[in-house]
């Protein structure tokens, strides 16, 4: 993501692009219409009534977790370092099923029996101390600006490329769509939303990887024009050697179990006993969307080697780059509103955690309870993007 908004994206603003785009608006549209009707108190707005089935947690956690990476930093790094950049995606598998075991079933449990909502509560719960959940608290809403800000202006470079807006209308437009269906539906209208995101995101990868094995002569012939060039480039750690590719497996292995807003989600599970299966369809969904984020890296690579294109400028060109002369059009604005989808699952979800932290656990680690957590829960939503609006004004302004 970072990378992302060190360089900017070809433009985008074709009719058939601008149209998938505007319908993919429209569908989230309807979901939070539809979710707001069905949000009459804090616990639906926080944790979805704990009525979520396990098909739809694990697409939304997964939307959640990959972000715009997936999409434009991944392909650009598999690019760079070739198969190397696998080793970040790897640990997937691992640490969704210690997820599961460790953490998912205990708090899923431990909130059905004593009423919490987020993952602070488990924290206080768990050493019997207020002042833990309020810096539980206080670290969560550090870390939801800095990582939101980010994702928002990330949003604003992929609503820019496609509608020609200006980077700056296209931070505000992203932000207001978000904040619309946050504030309106809570984190049921971000499930849900991010369902649909998360299908989004699988049925671009597959095609694209379609495509992909058939560019520039077939992927077997780019793989062998890249060998003869780099060999290293596709042996087991890429062209960063066996203790990068390894470091990378442990730091995104662990890092990835600790992430807020995802491990909030284990409190919407329905029926703890269906976690038995998550591991697996966890690892099915973030396998289908992988898809897309190696085989556009290498393809991209072989056909650069193999003289059909110059050299990327940035590596985070791979994905538009490919996409405009290797994909039909609608296919393209498949990809971007992918692009677009993650990015909102992952700041929805910041959101929900953050307005939870404002409302529920700083209240409750000064010894008070707010009376009306779901009018409170749909102002705190809006106070968090504000303060990423200013962490972005001083980023443009750098």
């Amino acid at each position: 993501m970072i990378a992302l908004l060190q360089s900017s994206l070809p433009t985008l603003t074709q009719p058939k692009i601008v149209g998938v785009a505007l319908v993919y608006f429209a569908i989230v549209a309807v979901i939070a219409t539809w979710a707001t009707r069905r949000t009459k108190n804090a616990n639906d707005f926080f944790v979805a009534g704990a009525g979520i089935g396990l098909w739809t947690l694990a697409i939304a956690k997964m939307a959640a977790t990959l972000s715009g990476f997936a999409f434009i930093g991944g392909p650009g790094l598999v690019y760079t370092i070739g198969i190397g950049a696998v080793f970040i995606i790897l640990p997937g598998a691992i640490s969704n099923a210690l997820g599961a075991w460790v953490l998912a079933k205990k708090m899923r449990l431990l909130g059905e029996v004593r009423g919490l909502i987020t993952v602070p509560d488990a924290i206080g719960a768990r050493y019997r101390s207020r002042a833990a959940q309020g810096l539980s608290a206080v670290g969560i809403l550090i870390a939801v600006v800095g990582y939101m800000a980010t994702n928002l202006l990330a949003l604003g470079l992929v609503i820019d490329a496609i509608f020609g807006t200006g980077l700056g209308a296209g931070i505000w437009i992203g932000t207001a769509i978000i904040l619309t269906y946050s504030v309106a539906g809570g984190i049921l209208a971000g499930i849900y939303t991010d369902v649909f995101q998360g299908s989004v995101m699988a049925i671009a990868s597959a095609v694209v990887f379609f495509f992909a094995l058939k560019s520039g002569g077939g992927m077997d012939h780019l793989s062998q024009t890249i060998m003869q060039a780099d060999a290293k480039y596709l042996g087991p750690w890429g062209t960063i050697g066996p203790v990068a590719a390894i470091s990378f497996f442990f730091v995104f292995g662990v890092g990835s179990l600790g992430q807020p807003h995802v491990i909030h989600k284990f409190y919407m599970l329905k029926d703890p006993r269906q976690l038995k299966w998550y591991p697996l369809l966890m690892t099915v969904a973030l396998a289908v969307t992988q898809l897309l984020y190696v085989s556009v890296g290498v393809a991209m690579k072989g056909l650069v080697v193999d003289g059909a294109l110059l050299p990327l400028v940035k590596a985070d060109q791979a994905t538009p780059t490919f996409l405009l002369h290797y994909t039909p059009t609608l296919v393209a604005g498949l990809v971007f509103s992918g692009v677009a989808a993650a990015i909102m699952a992952t700041v929805n979800s910041f959101m929900s955690v953050g307005a939870a932290a404002l409302t529920h656990d700083l209240p409750v680690a000064f010894g008070h309870r707010v009376t009306n957590e779901l009018r409170l829960g749909r102002i705190s939503t809006v106070v968090d993007p504000s303060a990423c609006k200013f962490v972005d004004h001083m980023r443009l302004a750098e």
